[in-house]
């Protein structure tokens, strides 16, 4: 009897631990985490969003690890940097969400994401990466870095081929030179990807023959399949036209500049309705 009460002690004690092996290492610990690392950046930046009497940067510090912690802080010289030019953007932001598809999991250790944020302060996008971890012994998810990425987008709508304001693309995948999901353009887009186009197998199987494998999966780059929308440059899908190989065109979402490099009437031919 003693020893049956031994055994469902014992296993009340099991049950009431969490483990997880970090490292190679098992660590247990009696009180549960309750939130994900998801739930983590939620926090930090709902948090930094409405920074009232320096709230949302106490947030941020408050669950950053004890790493980030010793390379960033103390609390002032921490505030100091969310208040730089790199950090600045995060403070106070107008709408902030994680990118699709762009987080990344190491075993049940380490989790990234990637954050946009448009600013109050310039009207623009920016993207930060934030890496967290479990931490040891208590196995609590904190961020251990925030990094910016180089990369703003001008949230100033384009015109399509009818003058109107430029339809999105496709979001998924994230389609456009700049990927903000639209066929926007600008002075360093050589390849001028102005052309809304709905993939096909035909069209792919094309422009892989000719050099441009677009339905191949590399980096960040997810592969098309057909019934995905893609920002196509223009002179490619001219030449896919001449070779009869041509996908249809989203009127709405195709930019106006691509009548320098197409006919009207040969455009219009292959519109979606």
């Amino acid at each position: 009897m003693r020893i049956l009460l031994l055994l469902i002690v014992i296993g009340f004690i099991i049950m009431k631990n969490t483990c997880k092996t970090i490292k190679g290492k098992k660590y247990c610990t009696k009180d549960k985490p309750l939130m994900n690392a998801r739930n983590i950046i939620k926090i930090q930046m709902d948090s930094m969003k409405n920074n009232k009497k320096e709230s949302g940067i106490r947030a941020a510090f408050k669950y950053a690890s004890p790493l980030n912690k010793k390379s960033t802080g103390p609390y002032d010289k921490f505030k100091q940097m969310l208040r730089s030019d790199t950090y600045k953007h995060l403070l106070n932001n107008k709408t902030w969400k994680i990118v699709p598809k762009t987080i990344h999991k190491g075993k049940d250790e380490i989790y990234s994401a990637l954050v946009e944020v448009l600013s109050s302060l310039d009207n623009q996008i920016h993207r930060y990466r934030f890496t967290l971890s479990r931490q040891i012994p208590t196995l609590f998810w904190r961020t251990d870095s925030v990094i910016k990425e180089n990369f703003t987008v001008d949230t100033t709508i384009q015109k399509n081929i009818f003058g109107d304001p430029l339809e999105i693309c496709s979001t998924d995948p994230m389609t456009g030179w700049k990927r903000d999901g639209r066929c926007n353009t600008h002075e360093n887009d050589t390849g001028t990807h102005t052309v809304c186009a709905e993939m096909t197998d035909e069209f792919l199987d094309y422009t892989k023959s000719v050099g441009n494998d677009l339905s191949t999966k590399r980096g960040s780059f997810p592969g098309l399949n057909e019934g995905d929308r893609w920002c196509l440059c223009a002179n490619r899908w001219s030449q896919a036209h001449k070779a009869g190989k041509a996908p249809k065109v989203i009127k709405e979402a195709t930019h106006h500049k691509t009548h320098q490099y197409v006919d009207k009437d040969i455009l219009s031919q292959y519109f979606t309705y």
